[in-house]
């Protein structure tokens, strides 16, 4: 079940409400259409390994996933359904000109997870290749129970406020502008609400041939594979601004 999430609708406080507990999925229109590159709903009734497309793009339907190893979607009293990983698995999207950024991006997702130990690293969204190659852009979380991104690299690494919690469903909004100054060029949103603003003195990011990953941040160190569930999850070649973010949380709030 969808309702829409448009800009001018929230402007005129005409965004709908949810019809059921669960949220529902919400469709980008208006100007959240903008710039976005990949939007997976992640509600397919289940996935198939290494079946191509079978993750599905709203964004235009052209970049959408396949699934690498043994996971699927699930039902979630509170997301509805939303897509499984028990760090055994990933959906990968191949590489295209569009999931390269320049001066704006913005990576959104819902996660909720399970297994944080304040050590290991779980990856949400990653354009990399393996550490160090290839770098372009990474939302994860890792020590300290923290949100973390590297835009584009560990050299811009980036740690967040708030700790996060297992199994607390969770709206990570991660934005990089280099059209503002570099003392606040990165702004982590959780559940809408800034979390933290950084420096970044990147002036742009680099385009990269490495495959998006959605559940993990690809390493030959260390498995670094999403564990828990992800639901919602949007990349803008742009940067949205806070009111962009506020009505995205909105729309795909429970």
């Amino acid at each position: 079940m969808r309702w829409l999430a448009l800009g001018a609708l929230a402007a005129c406080g005409n965004v709908p409400a949810p019809v059921d507990a669960a949220a529902p999925d919400a469709d980008l229109l208006g100007s959240l259409r903008n710039g976005c590159v990949v939007m997976l709903h992640m509600d397919e009734p289940a996935w198939t390994t290494n079946a191509p497309g079978m993750v599905h793009d709203d964004c235009g339907g052209d970049n959408s996933g396949t699934v690498i190893g043994n996971i699927t979607t699930s039902d979630d009293a509170v997301r509805g359904r939303a897509g499984s990983f028990d760090g055994s698995g990933f959906v990968e999207i191949p590489a295209a000109p569009a999931l390269d950024a320049s001066t704006g991006l913005t990576i959104s997702a819902w996660f909720k997870a399970t297994a944080l130990d304040n050590v290991d690293a779980f990856g949400i969204v990653s354009k990399r290749t393996d550490t160090a190659i290839d770098q372009a852009y990474s939302v994860y979380l890792w020590t300290r129970n923290k949100l973390w991104v590297d835009f584009p690299d560990q050299n811009q690494r980036f740690e967040g406020s708030a700790v996060i919690s297992n199994n607390v469903w969770t709206q990570v909004t991660a934005v990089y502008d280099a059209n503002t100054d570099a003392t606040m060029r990165v702004t982590v949103y959780l559940n809408g609400v800034v979390d933290r603003v950084s420096n970044d003195t990147a002036a742009t990011l680099p385009k990269s041939p490495a495959k998006l990953s959605v559940g993990a941040m690809p390493s030959s160190l260390a498995v670094q594979n999403f564990k828990g569930q992800l639901d919602e999850v949007v990349v803008w070649t742009r940067a949205l601004d806070q009111s962009d973010v506020t009505t995205w949380y909105d729309a795909t709030k429970p």
